[in-house]
């Protein structure tokens, strides 16, 4: 502020710059260059007013789900401390173990026992507590009781000899009954149904039948059942040299060894007659040859060009939640109703559009199921290839408007205009060619956009404006292009994305991460990149799901551990295994411009001002980052003792170019709302004093 009303010749002419608003952050350029009210740098903030606030954290959802070793959850945990057994016996299954102190375990926590003679009754257990000293659980074989030796209860962090992210996929469901929204996530055995304020429900599958680590996994509703597609092909194609057929058993013969087992699936293609062929079961009878069921009095040996390709066929679930609720095999062979009609092919992932199911049939084709009936397919009417046999392929079909589909492959984009009645191809528009998708679940409507992860960074298309999408000269992230640059391209297929609260929410793997694990926020108010947020190192992704929370749509995470995890809830990160779920502060970030007032000249930084609401309890630290200081500047501390505004006022007296104030919170949600900074530009020769 000004001191004199004039200024002579030997006087220092204050000058002073500063922020008093924050819409969001631009870290590609250098922050000399920013303009008023952007930042060099948000992490875990939220830009809702003009001001920086530390985002709101993870509520844990599902603690009840079992997930087999889940993956180590490395953060601020304490080693528990053991405690003594005084005895523990066994009724049939049933170990009641007595603690010679109050254990402060709950039910479902899971705890580890160690040092009894019986072995059995050693390893990592679910328990349930029965009172202040006395806990259950169920033990293998018949050892003896009561157990012996000196023995010793620890509630974790639980060490696993190796560790597996074994939630699959996910997929969200609604039911007609009450209106009740839920979440399917599958792991590799077995399935579970979430739903808010409800126990987790399991959902078997077919004996033998597995959703595999590292094959697609899409879960879908149509129709008021559950599809489970797990890809549409596990190997190369087999060429079929022969198949016969006596009495009900087809026998195929391959031109090269086929590496099946028996009871794996694939799906025959190109014999006559058509009963040869569909999905079908396979019993291994050389390492040429298997044998399948067929129906009725087919012509043998079968002719054609025959290929057998492994697969897995889809799933479906009815939607019944009384008793056994299961998974089955969707109808294989082929369709009853003879050729060219087909049942439900394998394939990678399935979306719903005007009452048909659209399907990827093959890497460049899509198909389209006859109106509102998922099981029936007409590939003579309703399938249709845009980019036949080129280096190209399809990563995703989003519905655009009315009878148009938008089609996204890896290295070009298209819009294709089916005819009202038929579906078949009208018109196919070529978008552009010079970039495609990369991931297909970061495909998003937001509002009149739609946004997706392509090479470049994130793509955004206009409605109705497709057309211009040739000539957008930069992404809609080249102002975090350099973050854009730390995804692990390798593995970018598995991003995800939606939007909601008017923002675009972008989950991505970064570093050398081989699974989504860093947010990157764009809000559509600010027009703006919001922030990059981090969460606990074990909160990996899976999907994203916009579903109802206590009366109102709010996002919920499917992490690789098994848990469903609300979005910006609390007010601290809440995550951990099933059963062991921790407490975490939230790391902020805010990283201002630089300030350069008006000039490049050398100029004496004399103090920052910053301008924040915090509550009782918050901590953050900062550091006034000099362009070419000539002395290291001194850092801020700061923990408050009451909820209130305040104004802090440090001291810098170094000398710079420009500079920036960089904040970090360590505890709680504290907001900032303007930075302003104090200089001038010296006459005099002048020197610093240490």
């Amino acid at each position: 502020m000004q001191r004199y009303r004039t200024y002579g010749q030997g006087d220092d002419t204050p000058l002073n710059d500063g922020d008093t608003f924050f819409t969001g952050f631009w870290s590609r350029y250098q922050p000399t260059y920013l303009k008023p009210g952007q930042l060099y740098y948000s992490g875990n903030g939220r830009l809702d007013k003009g001001t920086y606030k530390v985002r709101k954290g993870l509520k844990s959802l599902s603690n009840d789900i079992a997930v087999t070793n889940p993956t180590l959850i490395v953060g601020a945990f304490s080693l528990a401390n053991d405690k003594t057994v005084s005895s523990i016996t066994r009724v049939s299954t049933t170990a009641t173990v007595t603690t010679s102190t109050a254990h402060g375990y709950s039910s479902l926590d899971t705890i580890n026992i160690r040092g009894a003679t019986q072995s059995a009754y050693n390893g990592d257990f679910s328990i349930t507590v029965t009172d202040t000293t006395h806990f259950t659980y169920t033990v293998a074989g018949s050892p003896a009781t009561p157990a012996t030796g000196t023995i010793k209860a620890n509630k974790g962090p639980l060490v696993f000899n190796t560790y597996t992210n074994a939630v699959v996929g996910s997929g969200d469901v609604a039911f007609d009954a009450d209106n009740t929204e839920g979440i399917v996530i599958a792991l590799p055995t077995k399935a579970y149904l979430y739903r808010y304020g409800q126990s987790s429900l399991l959902i078997s599958y077919p004996a033998n039948e597995t959703a595999a680590i590292g094959d697609p996994c899409d879960i879908v509703q149509f129709l008021n059942y559950v599809y489970m597609f797990r890809g549409y092909s596990t190997a190369n194609e087999l060429n079929v040299s022969s198949v016969t057929r006596a009495a009900t058993t087809a026998t195929a013969t391959t031109s090269t060894n086929h590496g099946l087992s028996t009871g794996n699936w694939v799906t025959m293609v190109g014999a006559s007659p058509n009963g040869y062929n569909g999905i079908v079961q396979v019993t291994v009878t050389g390492v040429t040859t298997f044998t399948y069921t067929v129906g009725g009095a087919l012509t043998t040996p079968a002719t054609g060009t025959i290929t057998a390709r492994p697969c897995k066929p889809p799933l479906y679930w009815d939607m019944v939640l009384t008793g056994s609720p299961a998974f089955v095999v969707v109808p294989t062979g082929p369709n009853t109703a003879g050729a060219p009609l087909i049942n439900m092919p394998a394939v990678d992932w399935g979306s719903y559009f005007k009452g048909r199911f659209v399907l990827p049939w093959s890497r460049d084709q899509l198909v389209l199921s006859d109106e509102f009936d998922a099981g029936t397919y007409d590939p003579s009417q309703t399938q249709f290839r845009i980019l036949p046999g080129t280096a190209d392929w399809i990563v995703a079909a989003f519905p655009y408007q009315q009878s148009r589909i938008l089609v996204l492959y890896r290295k070009s984009v298209h819009l294709v205009l089916l005819d009202g009645t038929s579906l078949a191809i009208a018109q196919a528009v070529e978008v552009t060619r010079n970039f495609g998708c990369v991931a297909r679940k970061t495909v998003v409507n937001c509002g009149p956009y739609i946004l997706w992860l392509s090479d470049l960074g994130v793509i955004r298309l206009q409605i109705g404006l497709e057309l211009n999408l040739t000539s957008t000269t930069a992404p809609l992230s080249d102002p975090i292009q350099n973050i854009i640059d730390t995804i692990n391209w390798e593995y970018a297929d598995q991003s995800i994305a939606t939007f909601w609260n008017n923002r675009y929410y972008l989950w991505v793997p970064t570093g050398t991460s081989t699974v989504p694990n860093t947010w990157l926020i764009y809000n559509f108010l600010n027009e703006a990149w919001e922030s990059v947020d981090t969460y606990p190192d074990a909160f990996l992704g899976v999907n994203l799901h916009i579903i109802s929370y206590n009366g109102s749509k709010r996002i919920h995470a499917v992490s690789t551990a098994g848990l469903v995890s609300l979005i910006e809830e609390n007010e601290y990160d809440e995550f951990g295994s099933p059963g062991n779920v921790e407490d975490y502060q939230i790391a902020g970030s805010m990283k201002t411009r630089n300030y350069l007032a008006g000039t490049y000249d050398v100029k004496k930084v004399k103090r920052f001002q910053l301008e924040a609401n915090v509550t009782d309890g918050d901590v953050f630290s900062g550091d006034y980052v000099l362009s070419n200081p000539d002395l290291d500047q001194p850092a801020l501390s700061y923990t408050a003792d009451e909820t209130t505004d305040i104004s802090l006022r440090s001291s810098v007296n170094r000398r710079g170019v420009s500079g920036r104030l960089e904040l970090a919170t360590t505890v709680g949600r504290p907001e900032f709302k303007a930075v302003s900074v104090e200089s001038s530009v010296t006459t005099r020769g002048t020197y610093n004093l240490t």
